[in-house]
């Protein structure tokens, strides 16, 4: 894994780690239930909508109109 990858892979789980925390999960039967929760949340049209605008608005900066091909970049970095 090349000094890039594991820089993001770090910012990443330290990321997931707070949100974890946040969501008082500590636990993988937690976490399961959490992500339960959450997947019937986003099958209601309006919540995903409501989802998709704020991770959206959440990753570009103020005044941008579209990710751009930084986040593309980042993408193909991470292989996702």
């Amino acid at each position: 894994m090349g000094p890039v990858k594991q820089q993001l892979r770090a910012v990443v789980v330290s990321y997931l780690m707070c949100c974890f925390a946040g969501c008082r999960v500590d636990s993988m039967d937690r976490l399961k239930a959490k992500c339960a929760t959450l997947e019937g949340e986003i099958r209601d049209p309006a919540r995903l909508k409501d989802f998709y605008q704020f991770a959206f608005n959440y990753a570009k900066n103020p005044g941008q109109k579209c990710l751009g091909s930084y986040f593309l970049h980042l993408l193909r970095l991470t292989n996702v």
